[in-house]
């Protein structure tokens, strides 16, 4: 069924609409063409409604920062940017199209599972693009599966950067990334995020590939970010026994607590990984099961569809991005992962903070919003803290 949207028909700069992608809270994605280059691409477009209110210049101040924080990164394994303006007061970013299917969806696939390539490809696109982030001065801060584009050929492409953080601009407002993946620092802070809070979260990707599951859920948002500050995270073993103990200390340390005990880098990161998958026989993983409170950011259907608009569901969402081959970087010495640490947590005086916050929410349950210092610990109505694109 063709869904009716104003835009289609619309020329939008060089690219005239040509079908809906997906929705999500803050913009669309369409479908677009350069007839002048012969190409189509992913033009994402903040919604109009959001520009009719008080804060309209806080949207299209963080709508051009994405831009910008897309533009100055060029690498294989981040999403491109072809052009960014406005048309009728309506702002837009045109973005390389990816032809595949965002990781989130991959996962929930019945008939997909993830082998130990597969799985490391995966882990060596993405960390490459972190490290190239973040040598830019750019913090995603808000890697998860629906954020990760994989290709017919595992290759990883990292897009929608509508919550980074530019280091020498400092925290972008209150602005959240997804309670699943969250690292505990983020969740005091989001101007705390650290290179290390999206080692984190991609540790968290990786947990989740391993085990089927992701280490912490719980319907609300608040619940679950309280839990990456202090509970350590259920054994991959528990869920997936083919799983070994070198790989599981890997993830273990991607997680980890504190972010100067995780990995330094993703290079760091995926040299480890490879390393432990070498000694361990061929795994698949098991069927991961779909959650409803993931977190969303901007929603289309998969590549597979036939050009109608799918259900949107959350957490699918799809941005555009281009690349032939993978990253080659400059190699670096495996790193032994570190044994998981018993009991490992936030240190006591962060303890008694979130002590302190816990009983803050007895005290505040019934008010339904609750925000600490910028970071994610928001009571929402069934659904987690999300980003704004």
């Amino acid at each position: 069924m063709t869904v009716f949207d104003p835009l289609i028909g619309k020329q939008l700069g060089d690219y005239q609409i040509v079908e809906i992608l997906g929705r999500g809270g803050m913009a669309r994605v369409y479908k677009g063409y350069d007839a002048r280059l012969d190409r189509y691409a992913a033009v994402k477009v903040i919604d109009a409604s959001l520009l009719a209110t008080e804060n309209e210049d806080e949207y299209r101040q963080r709508f051009q920062r994405e831009a910008r924080a897309i533009a100055k990164l060029s690498h294989p394994n981040i999403v491109g940017i072809y052009q960014f303006g406005d048309y009728e007061n309506l702002y837009y970013m045109a973005m390389v199209f990816i032809e595949g299917r965002d990781l989130g969806q991959l996962l929930k696939d019945r008939n997909t599972t993830l082998n130990n390539e597969q799985i490391l490809r995966i882990v060596r696109g993405v960390g490459s693009a972190l490290d190239y982030a973040h040598a830019n001065g750019v913090i995603h801060r808000d890697v998860k599966p629906s954020n990760i584009m994989v290709t017919a050929d595992y290759r990883a492409i990292l897009t929608d950067f509508g919550l980074a953080l530019s280091v020498p601009e400092g925290s972008i407002g209150n602005t959240f990334g997804s309670a699943h993946y969250i690292a505990p620092e983020q969740a005091i802070s989001s101007a705390d995020a650290v290179p290390q809070s999206d080692l984190y979260a991609l540790g968290v990707v990786l947990y989740q590939m391993l085990a089927g599951k992701v280490p912490f859920d719980d319907p609300s948002a608040m619940a679950v970010a309280l839990k990456h500050l202090n509970e350590n995270p259920p054994p991959l073993s528990r869920f997936n026994p083919k799983i070994s103990s070198r790989v599981e200390a890997v993830v273990l340390r991607a997680i980890e607590k504190q972010p100067e005990n995780r990995f330094s880098n993703g290079a760091a990161f995926t040299n480890a990984l490879e390393a432990a998958f070498s000694e361990q026989p061929p795994l698949t993983a098991p069927e991961i099961p779909r959650f409803e409170n993931e977190g969303t950011t901007i929603a289309v259907t998969d590549s597979n569809s036939s050009g109608s608009a799918a259900p949107v569901y959350k957490g699918e969402e799809h941005d555009a991005s281009r690349s032939n081959g993978m990253p080659q970087g400059q190699p670096e010495p495996v790193i032994q992962p570190a044994p998981p640490k018993a009991g490992a947590s936030l240190t006591r005086a962060g303890c008694l903070r979130w002590g302190l916050v816990a009983l803050a929410l007895l005290v505040l349950g019934g008010i339904g919003i609750l925000a600490v210092n910028g970071g994610i610990l928001s009571q929402m109505a069934g659904q987690t803290a999300r980003s704004r694109f």
